[in-house]
This record gives structure tokens, sequence and C-alpha cells, in this order.
């Protein structure tokens, strides 16, 4: 057992299903492990000695700890279930889906989804660049160029032409 779904060591921890998506859970160790008990109202669970470590939590995940969590999520929203377990200090987080995350406002202050108007295509929609450092998370964002849109400044500034030099390459056809 392990992957998405957790180790071999500790239990539960992954994605678990909820009313309307998934929650990811994160049990690890004694303590959060009671008060995850605790939350989900199974004290039986808590003071159960087989279920004491992570490794025996893990050893009875299938038969014993899921269908405790799976029973409790059933009915609750994703995003009220993480809530209620974060505030009782349980490692918890709604699994959001792509419009969820484009539309939250984090994603949004972080500008991970930008918009341009793109000449002859209308509104264009880009990733935003996910690294941000120092005071100002981002440089000045523009819309990608047009085809040959910095062709001449390109070939003046940066390979030393003139004006005639890059007209003459366009009349020949090289350059558009």
């Amino acid at each position: 057992m392990t992957g998405r779904e957790g180790s071999r060591n500790m239990a539960p921890f992954g994605a678990f299903p909820a009313a309307d998506g998934h929650v990811a859970i994160g049990v690890i160790g004694d303590a959060v492990w009671r008060r995850f008990c605790d939350a989900i109202e199974r004290p039986d669970l808590r003071d159960d000695p087989e279920l004491a470590t992570g490794r025996g939590r893990a050893a009875h995940l299938e038969d014993r700890v899921r269908p405790a969590l799976e029973g409790w999520l059933r009915d609750r929203p994703k995003a009220e279930a993480a809530a209620y377990l974060a505030e009782r200090q349980v490692p918890a987080a709604p699994v959001l889906d792509a419009r969820e995350v484009t539309e939250s406002p984090h994603f949004q202050a972080r500008q991970m989804v930008l918009e341009f108007d793109y000449p002859g295509a209308g509104t264009f929609r880009a990733s935003g660049n996910p690294i941000k450092l120092g005071a100002d998370p981002s440089p000045p964002v523009r819309r990608p160029p047009l085809l040959g849109e910095h062709t001449d400044a390109v070939l003046r500034d940066l390979a030393g032409l003139t004006d005639e030099e890059i007209a003459e390459l366009r009349a020949d056809g090289a350059i558009g």
C-alpha cells in the first residue's frame, strides 16, 4: 500500500471521497490520530490498541479506518469537511478541480491566469509564471508577439543591421 493513498507507516493519508469531490487528509503521528478520531466522533477507533500506531492504522486502513472516514465524509462537502478537520489541527484540504483552482482567490492573486487582447484573435488566456520573487511578485506581463512583430528591432539592436540592410533582406524575401 503505497502511492496516492498512503504508506505502510501511516494512515489515513491521501485523498478521500466527500459529497462533492475529495479531501486530502494527512494523519501523521499518534497525536494527530487522536485529534482526527475526536473530530469524526469515533472514540472507539482512538482507543483501539490495534490502531494506536501509524503502522497499525495502515494495516487496518481498508477494513476499519477507510470505512469510518468515508462514512463520515459521505454527506459532507469537501470544503466544509477540510475546514472542520483543519480547525481541529488535522491536516486537511479540499482537492480542487481545474475550474476551482483557476477561480480561487489565491490563484488569481498570484496572477496564474493572464488574459491578453490578441490582435486578430480576441481574448487570449495564458498561464502565469509560478515563480514569484521579492516584494514585486511578477515582472510586467505583455501579450505574446505577433509573428515577425519584433523582427526589425531584433535585427537592428541585436544583429547590428542598418535599416537599409533590413529593407534589403525584406526585398529579397529573406524576412517577412
